[in-house]
């Protein structure tokens, strides 16, 4: 589940210095807007969280190739209660009855009792880093037919398979590439974080990837999510449904018109973003996105009269005033 639903107490500090403790059963309203407010209601001090106690550091990894968008969504609504885990990348660059074909990978944590001989008991496991970009890539390597290169030898390696990863090569392993980020150029990228209700999630992947790929904004990561219940933030992003995520590159005067067309698609599927990753949704999209912001503000200035808590994306979203 959501970040919050692990979150059993905060301390906020409060824009008047004072402090104050807020859990699900003690300052609710403070709580939940704290959750997902993005720094906009206080400071929080002190945080006590739910964790999971692991018996091993390993993560059995059961990987399936699906052929196309509809394929993968299934098995990832089919199989989401067989792991803890599951992810899925997709090539974002094919086309007709291949588009959004790709590579499901489900995750469970490894139980001592299952731990293959050989294999560290405890302690965390010694991942090397992998090699580091050492320069801003060239605009050529953006290129479609690149990306499309690149996503096609991805595939293909992505061959049916079981076995087991360290911790930091299944949940981050975009960070197994050092300076990663350096291969999208000096322009550099945002993100764009899309979650669709299941009932409208193939029709509104298939029409964000066929906007990106008309506007020739290849990208080399897009993954695919379920979603379950939403989180108990007022302004929690999660709701039952599939998240897509894409790294858009930076395509200069061209991006914003791209996100307001993305935006478009997004609202008329009854979707939202994700405002941890957003870069250029305006406030009246976000509204419509967030039917529970006017309690949000109700709670933020109660707390924060003067609006001393702000940041450039909360006055963009109408979030906070302009000052």
């Amino acid at each position: 589940g959501t970040i919050g639903r692990h979150v059993e107490e905060l301390t906020l500090l409060l824009a008047s210095g004072e402090t104050l403790r807020c859990s699900p059963s003690e300052n609710a309203e403070a709580f939940d807007a704290t959750i997902g407010g993005m720094g906009l209601t206080g400071v929080i001090l002190t945080a006590r969280l739910a964790l999971l106690p692991l018996e091993t550091p390993w993560v059995r990894v059961v990987k399936r190739r699906g052929k196309n968008l509809e394929e993968i969504l299934a098995r990832l609504e089919e199989e989401e209660s067989l792991s803890r885990y599951s992810v899925a990348w997709i090539d974002g660059l094919a086309r007709g009855r291949a588009l959004g074909r790709g590579v499901l990978m489900r995750g469970d944590h490894v139980l001592a009792a299952e731990l293959p001989r050989g294999k560290a008991l405890r302690g965390s496991l010694p991942e090397r880093p992998g090699p580091n970009v050492p320069f801003e890539a060239p605009s050529a390597l953006l290129s479609p037919l690149t990306i499309s290169a690149f996503d096609a030898l991805y595939y293909a390696a992505g061959r049916d398979s079981t076995g087991l990863s360290g911790p930091a090569s299944f949940f981050f392993p975009l960070d197994a590439l050092g300076s990663w980020n350096r291969l999208y150029g000096r322009r550099g990228f945002v993100q764009y974080q899309a979650l669709l209700p299941r009932e409208t999630a193939a029709e509104g992947c298939r029409r964000l990837l066929e906007e990106i790929s008309r506007e020739r904004a290849a990208s080399f990561l897009a993954v695919l999510k379920t979603t379950g219940p939403a989180g108990r933030g007022v302004l929690s992003f999660p709701k039952p449904g599939f998240t897509l995520g894409l790294d858009v590159p930076n395509v200069g005067e061209r991006l914003r018109p791209l996100a307001r067309r993305l935006d478009e698609i997004l609202l008329a599927l009854g979707g939202r973003l994700d405002r941890a990753q957003d870069a250029l949704t305006d406030a009246a999209t976000f509204a419509a996105m967030y039917p529970r912001l006017p309690a949000f503000l109700a709670v933020k200035r109660r707390l924060d009269p003067n609006g001393r808590f702000s940041s450039s994306q909360a006055r963009r979203l109408g979030l906070a005033e302009a000052r």
